[in-house]
């Protein structure tokens, strides 16, 4: 099994009390770790997404948007309930990148399977919103990405 995941994912704070906190990562990290199955797994580096990889879902306008209220400060992105810091950015395009590593190593026959331990998660969000915690859409882009570059 392939586990992909990358220190900036950790770097996301959408506040204190917040549902998507960092503790939930350490949590399957641990969990990973204790029961033994991090050990039967084949780590693979997360990639840094283009914009090209990121436009293969998401809208450009929105991705401006979402980059620039992060950078600004922002606490929550103005397109939805998706609280955020001044690292989401990055913790948001670590998770696509590990996302798209996954989906490239099993599309390589490295594995059957892979998982990719991130945050901000990346499901709720939209092509032109951030929603439900999410930033960027990791699933959806991953997908689009194995289409569209790799032939499935």
């Amino acid at each position: 099994m392939i586990l992909a995941t990358d220190l900036l994912c950790q770097k996301h704070n959408p506040g204190p009390g917040h549902p998507e906190q960092i503790a939930r990562y350490q949590r399957v990290e641990r969990a990973l770790r204790e029961s033994g199955l991090e050990a039967r797994m084949r780590r693979v580096p997360a990639r840094v997404p283009s914009e090209d990889d990121l436009r293969l879902v998401h809208e450009p306008g929105y991705l401006e948007l979402a980059q620039r209220e992060i950078e600004f400060g922002y606490d929550h992105l103005s397109t939805g309930d998706t609280q955020v810091s001044l690292e989401s950015w990055a913790a948001a395009k670590a998770a696509v990148g590990c996302a798209i590593a996954a989906t490239e190593a099993v599309m390589a026959g490295l594995s059957k399977t892979a998982f990719a331990l991130v945050r901000p998660p990346g499901h709720h969000a939209n092509a032109a919103a951030g929603r439900g915690f999410c930033v960027l859409n990791n699933v959806a882009v991953a997908a689009r990405y194995a289409q569209r570059r790799l032939g499935v």
